[in-house]
């Protein structure tokens, strides 16, 4: 059976509003709905304003924003990410250290 989810592409929520209709994704394999591919690494950021935001590790290009635009969509990513441990930061900068430490891949377009 497949499930179907309400969207909320660029609506004005606020966080508890956004909490609530999260629920909609409970149980659900965030992974397979955002369609991760292996040139795209996600991972969260999160402030001390307690807001969390999902970056992708392109290969090719480094730190991109994640270009979903559902704040409901992305706040049960972000909740998901972080309950399968997937890596969180507190900036973009520590974000950045990790991945030379780490040695995340990042290859030219010309290398193809």
């Amino acid at each position: 059976m497949i499930k179907e989810y309400i969207s909320y592409l660029n609506q004005s929520l606020d966080r508890s509003q956004i909490i609530q209709l999260a629920e909609q994704y409970k149980d659900s394999d965030m992974w397979d709905l955002y369609g991760i591919c292996e040139d795209n690494f996600p991972f969260v950021i999160k402030t001390e304003a307690e807001n969390e935001k999902v970056i992708l590790w392109n290969k090719y290009n480094g730190m991109v924003d994640c270009p979903h635009q559902d704040p409901v969509f992305l706040y049960a990513f972000s909740q998901w990410l972080i309950d399968n441990v997937h890596p969180v930061f507190a900036s973009f900068e520590e974000a950045q250290d990790y991945a030379i430490a780490q040695d995340w891949p990042r290859k030219s377009l010309d290398a193809e």
